[in-house]
């Protein structure tokens, strides 16, 4: 039996592939999703993301490593993807 030996480019198949599938209508391509501006939230919006007290929220809030507040005069707001990102690693 003889042997064939081939030289592919896996990244150049894959690309093939999925190119020829979109053509055929079989897969729709994903498109990227614009990224979003950081959402500011309350702290009632802190609070009721954590499920917390707002007792609670005021002790968390002074602890080492809490997300720093976004300036506004008057209105304090956290972003939500440090809110959401604190309360994984905590």
């Amino acid at each position: 039996m003889n042997a064939i030996t081939l030289n592919i480019d896996v990244g150049e198949l894959a690309s093939a592939l999925a190119d020829h599938l979109v053509q055929r209508g079989l897969v729709v391509p994903q498109q990227a999703e614009p990224e979003a501006p950081d959402e500011l939230w309350s702290a009632a919006q802190v609070r009721e993301h954590l499920g917390i007290s707002q007792t609670t929220f005021y002790q968390r809030r002074a602890t080492p490593g809490f997300p720093s507040v976004v300036d506004r005069p008057g209105q304090p707001r956290w972003r939500a993807s440090e809110i959401r990102a604190w309360a994984i690693g905590k």
